[in-house]
């Protein structure tokens, strides 16, 4: 790599400079033999691997031969060459030699052993080796890897390498044929749906973007909607989990991931983001996924969510003529998303209207059973250490039988987890009104929320319910 005295910051990419010839040793063998070398095994780290470069060539001297280029660590005297493809050589092209010695046979390869200049170009040159050339050496390895979002790929530069973002989203963007537009993240996400500020490095500015996940698609429109493309596992595995005769409702849906994931399984999904960009793309995606008749779209404060969930009559959760046996309550916003859980406390009283029984730690007869799956990171380990007190905090207790299940890792020392558990009868029924908080919260699909309030909510206030209409 280049020294921070060698390389000149470039306006732009000048893809003639990356012109060169690489030196390398090449056999000159009969043509009748390169399929033969080309199949073998033992050849297969001695020739020449490039992308879109052939190992074997025409030779300009003889028609009826050939070059076999071999690999860029080898030189002239073939000491390089490991003694099985030396034997194996020898035998297709040096017949006479075939029965000597190792060495005899090295020495008679060298006799057919040429110098061959490759001409390369920009376009023969890996995203690594263009890199090298242009970038300083700063005691890290450049940055070539990103997240992709359909055709967006989103880059979080660090700061040495600002200087040179517009050439590295040039050279990301000409590298992979996929992509036609290459951002990167300008500053932390702080705004209350939690979208990043995005800065185009190179290509076409469009953020809208369709990612196709495990046989569904989903339109992204990512500077105005979070979005988690790590998450794929998560989903199949919270998809197999919940059985489809249950209902979902997911208080931080996003772009309706989660969802479309449950409601193509067949689980009625009540689906929510405070997001009204978000609102509007799960309807969007529920109807390109042909599960409108499984999924609600509602843009609400999820607090507020939880309780119209509780006392719509017209939902039928808790309704004694249609309620399910199991509610499932789906919370990514892992910063934040262990302080809602304050919502539960009292959750029974908010469906019936009626006080805690004689017995509140009973199960409730003629109620769903409430389970939770609660997204966080922690640092600590174990993660219970630091998870369970704030767990406490919001439910007054941890529940019996609190599953952690590992999601991610997210940086060095910290981790994503799922908190799983039912909400045990005497939270349900406790005294303290779930109606005591009504603050707003940030995105949902693995982003890190804001407590602030947002568009779309006064207080409790009247959802706006989008119903996808059937395909």
């Amino acid at each position: 790599m280049a020294t921070d005295g060698d390389v000149e910051k470039p306006a732009r990419l000048d893809r003639t400079m990356f012109d060169s010839t690489l030196p390398l040793t090449a056999l000159r063998v009969p043509a009748q033999c390169c399929n033969a070398i080309m199949k073998n095994p033992t050849m297969k780290n001695v020739l020449l691997r490039r992308p879109k470069l052939r190992s074997v060539v025409e030779d300009a001297q003889d028609m009826t031969k050939r070059l076999v280029l071999l690999a860029e660590n080898v030189t002239s005297d073939l000491s390089e060459l490991p003694d099985n493809a030396v034997s194996f050589l020898a035998s297709q092209v040096c017949p006479q030699a075939a029965s000597g010695e190792v060495d005899d046979k090295r020495a008679e390869l060298r006799q057919i052993a040429v110098e061959y200049g490759l001409k390369l170009t920009y376009a023969d040159l890996s995203t690594e080796e263009v890199f090298r050339r242009v970038l300083p050496a700063c005691g890290e390895d450049p940055p070539t890897a990103f997240e992709t979002i359909g055709h967006i790929a989103h880059l979080n530069l660090r700061e040495q390498w600002l200087p040179y973002k517009h050439i590295i989203g040039q050279v990301i963007l000409d590298k992979n044929p996929g992509l036609r537009t290459v951002c990167n993240k300008v500053c932390t996400l702080a705004n209350t749906f939690r979208t990043p500020e995005l800065e185009l490095l190179a290509g076409q500015e469009d953020f809208v973007a369709t990612v196709r996940e495990s046989g569904l698609a989903f339109e992204v429109d990512y500077a105005n909607v979070y979005w988690n493309s790590r998450l794929s596992n998560e989903r199949s595995r919270l998809a197999d989990l919940i059985p489809r005769e249950d209902t979902v409702c997911d208080m931080f849906a996003g772009v309706g991931a989660f969802a479309m994931y449950l409601g193509r399984k067949g689980c009625r999904v009540l689906a929510n983001d405070l997001n009204p960009v978000g609102a509007k793309l799960i309807t969007t995606n529920a109807q390109r996924n042909r599960v409108s008749a499984n999924v609600t779209s509602f843009n609400m404060d999820a607090r507020a969510f939880v309780r119209h969930c509780a006392r719509e009559e017209g939902l039928g959760l808790f309704d004694a003529s249609s309620r399910p046996l199991r509610l499932h309550f789906v919370m990514n916003l892992p910063e934040l998303a262990i302080d809602f859980l304050d919502v539960f406390r009292g959750i029974y009283r908010v469906a019936t209207g009626r006080d805690a029984p004689s017995d509140p730690g009973s199960p409730s007869a003629g109620l769903p059973r409430l389970s939770v799956h609660c997204y966080c990171f922690a640092k600590t380990d174990p993660p219970e250490d630091e998870i369970h007190p704030r767990v406490e905090a919001a439910l007054g207790m941890v529940p019996p039988e609190t599953r952690l299940t590992e999601v991610r890792d997210v940086a060095p020392r910290k981790r994503m987890y799922c908190v799983e558990f039912d909400v045990p009868p005497e939270v349900a029924w406790a005294e303290h009104p779930a109606e005591s908080r009504t603050d707003g919260e940030g995105k949902g699909d693995g982003g890190e929320g804001q407590t602030e309030a947002g568009p779309g909510v006064e207080g409790e206030g009247e959802p706006v319910l989008k119903k996808a209409r059937r395909d």
